[in-house]
């Protein structure tokens, strides 16, 4: 991420909400570069630095141990490198940007308690829900199509149909003809008949 987050000096540590909401393991990497080791030990994380982004909602702390020997403002990257399998297999490369403010005697008590929160949701519920609103709108693009097929069958057996019953009518003797005032009944009763058959 390319803007850089300030760290005050009364905030020691800061915390991660991480989870991953993909059902395949996604394996990660945590490391830390920092510009003024006078001023500040090593970042630490409160997690393995090599391992696997949890599947539930849970909570990483990164420590900035300021030493108190010099005032400074260090520049600290914290990399976070995590590899997904969707839709092929990638590596994700977060830089997080901070910029932690240490002041001369004020070293940073190590067992102190965290006190900033980062929410970080890793995972692909963006490419889940599209995946599933993709297929829904294929299957109902499908159903749509074969209804619209099926009815201009139906309707076109139907009007055949008809047009067989009414060429058989004109071949029949003419005093078997039903008369043109019964035609339109017998036409009405045998489209009704067909209905009953499709």
């Amino acid at each position: 991420m390319g803007y850089v987050v300030p760290v005050r000096a009364n905030i020691s540590s800061i915390n991660f909400h991480w989870q991953s909401l993909v059902r395949r393991p996604m394996p990660y990497e945590i490391s830390f570069r920092w510009n003024d080791p006078e001023a500040m030990d090593e970042p630490r994380a409160n997690v393995s630095y090599v391992g696997y982004v949890p599947r539930v909602e849970s909570v990483f702390s990164v420590l900035f141990p300021c030493t108190g020997r010099v005032s400074a403002v260090v520049s600290v990257d914290i990399m976070l490198n995590i590899t997904t399998y969707q839709p092929k297999q990638a590596i994700i490369f977060l830089k997080l940007k901070r910029s932690k403010t240490c002041l001369q005697g004020q070293p940073t008590p190590l067992n102190e308690a965290a006190n900033d929160t980062v929410r970080l949701v890793l995972g692909g519920a963006e490419q889940d829900l599209s995946l599933v609103l993709g297929v829904t709108g294929a299957i109902g693009v499908t159903f749509v199509t074969l209804g619209g097929v099926m009815m201009f069958y139906v309707r076109q057996r139907k009007a055949a149909l008809r047009y067989t019953a009414l060429l058989s009518c004109w071949s029949l003797e003419p005093e078997q003809r039903p008369q043109p005032c019964d035609l339109l009944g017998w036409m009405q009763d045998l489209s009704a008949s067909f209905d009953r058959l499709i």
